[in-house]
């Protein structure tokens, strides 16, 4: 768990909510993106993976990997969980973000 929160501490510095919880034995952040697709980051074999929609599982090495994937779990829709706007724009996401 602690490697989870350390991934994502820059996030809780800027006052990002999430749900953390176990399946199982697994260590579970629900990123809380509130979008047509919930992005899930797992520790498995210690290595980090984003589950979302669809079955869709990607390996995550970077915070910029992992922010990439949550911006792509709006999937062109219009709703999305504002806390995320800022840091999408940070990495220049912003331009094709409709809030």
């Amino acid at each position: 768990m602690d490697q989870l929160i350390k991934f994502i501490e820059p996030l809780l510095d800027r006052r990002c909510n999430f749900i953390i919880y176990k399946e199982g034995n697994t260590p579970c952040i629900d990123l809380n993106t509130m979008a047509k697709s919930e992005c899930i980051l797992k520790k498995e074999n210690e290595a980090l993976y984003a589950y979302r929609r669809y079955n869709k599982i990607d390996r995550i090495s970077t915070l910029g990997d992992l922010i990439d994937i949550v911006y792509e779990c709006h999937c062109g829709r219009s709703y999305f969980n504002t806390m995320w706007t800022s840091i999408f724009e940070e990495y220049g996401l912003g331009d094709n973000y409709e809030s």
